[in-house]
């Protein structure tokens, strides 16, 4: 297992100063019509295949919206790293996210894959602090998002994808 944590924190330092010094004022005016939030989306993806999949076996799994990278697994390091939990996965709707704590059910003898970087306003001032992973029980049944805080959880690469 290749401890990916370090770069996993590098890259979301530079996406969130990116977007935070030089996308943020000019999507927030246009929201969706804007072209610089395609732009950022680009560089989003490749920022990220450069700082953290190259470091890994899989450098050229294809990079998809909102899908989990099963390779890249979550592992919880303290007792303050689960923060929420989806209600169930909607793919064309928000998600309902519930809070949550480490001693809830279904959060227990599961994997949870990398899925990325959350913030609570897609389009403001962003800080990059909590983590969005898809949780698959024993049997690799995928069910729910949660979301973690980085500062409480390890990335590590882990089998195929």
């Amino acid at each position: 297992m290749t401890n990916l944590t370090a770069a996993t924190l590098d890259y979301r330092n530079a996406i969130v100063y990116l977007w935070n010094k030089y996308f943020q004022r000019a999507v927030r005016r246009r929201l969706v019509e804007s072209p610089e939030l395609g732009d950022f989306e680009i560089i989003d993806a490749r920022l990220f295949r450069s700082l953290v999949l190259r470091k890994t076996r899989f450098s050229d799994f294809a990079i998809s919206g909102d899908a989990a990278i099963p390779f890249l697994q979550l592992i919880p390091t303290g007792p303050a790293a689960f923060t929420h939990i989806s209600e169930e996965r909607r793919p064309l709707e928000n998600t309902i996210w519930k809070e949550v704590g480490p001693a809830h059910p279904d959060l227990i003898d599961v994997s949870i894959s990398y899925v990325g970087i959350f913030d609570w306003d897609r389009y403001g001032v962003r800080t990059g602090e909590l983590i969005r992973g898809r949780v698959a029980n024993a049997n690799g049944s995928v069910y729910r998002d949660v979301l973690l805080n980085l500062s409480e959880i390890r990335v590590h690469e882990v089998g195929d994808p």
